[in-house]
C-alpha cells in the first residue's frame, strides 16, 4: 500500500491552519513525541479527541492510539474515518497521553495557547 501526505495541505496555503482532509476516507494520524525517562512504547492512555469548538472537548470523539514504528521512527498512530465528521467544518485535536510519573495526562495543545497552535493541530474535510 502507498501513503500520500495531507497535513501540509493546509487551507489559504498557512502552515498553522487546518489541514485539507478527503470526505469518506480512512486517513492516519501519525504522533511523533518524547519523553525524558519513559520509552515511546510505554506511554498510557495515549488518545487523540476531536471537536468541533478548540476550547470545548466535553462532546470530543475519542480515538485510542497504537505504538508504531517505521524506519526506526516511533511514533502513535490514531485512525481517523472522515465520515464520522461534518464537511467544511474545522474539527480541533487534542493529544493525550501520561508517562506514569504524574497523576494526570499531558495534553497538547491546552485551551490557553494561542490559537495558531489550535488550528495547527485541526483538519477540515473538504
Amino acid at each position: 500500500s502507498s501513503f500520500q501526505r495531507i497535513d501540509t495541505n493546509r487551507v489559504g496555503g498557512v502552515f498553522y491552519n487546518s489541514f485539507i482532509a478527503p470526505q469518506n476516507q480512512n486517513i492516519i494520524l501519525w504522533v511523533a513525541v518524547t519523553d525524558d525517562k519513559t520509552p515511546i512504547s510505554q506511554l498510557q492512555n495515549t488518545r487523540i479527541r476531536i471537536s468541533t469548538h478548540p476550547d470545548n472537548f466535553t462532546s470530543a470523539v475519542t480515538i485510542n492510539g497504537s505504538y508504531f514504528t517505521f524506519s526506526g521512527n516511533e511514533v502513535w498512530q490514531f485512525a481517523i474515518n472522515t465520515v464520522l465528521f461534518p464537511l467544511n467544518t474545522p474539527l480541533y485535536m487534542r493529544f493525550y497521553t501520561n508517562d506514569g510519573d504524574h497523576a494526570t495526562d499531558t495534553e497538547m495543545p491546552t485551551t490557553n495557547l494561542i490559537i495558531q497552535y489550535k488550528t495547527y493541530w485541526s483538519f477540515i474535510i473538504q
